[in-house]
């Protein structure tokens, strides 16, 4: 995502925490609906411009909330806690 990737993941509680922050950061399928999966694929293939709105999105998303500076900062601080 940080490279500015479109994403197409599945649809389950740890990836939709990430989608939640950014609703146009990734198209979501129901990882056990071969169809659905394959309409999100394609969807993102063919809407190109919807496509890098989404690109961009996620790009924003990874470095304002998980860029590697700060996530490793913040763990840093936590290991100094225990």
């Amino acid at each position: 995502m940080s490279a500015g990737c479109a994403i197409v993941g599945s649809d389950v509680e740890p990836v939709r925490e990430i989608a939640d922050k950014a609703p146009n950061c990734m198209r979501l399928a129901d990882m056990r609906d071969r169809r659905a999966l394959a309409d999100a694929i394609n969807e993102t293939l063919e809407n190109r411009s919807a496509t890098a709105q989404m690109r961009q999105a996620a790009r924003e998303l990874m470095l304002k909330d998980y860029a590697a500076r700060d996530l490793y900062a913040a763990k840093a601080e936590w290991l100094a806690g225990l």
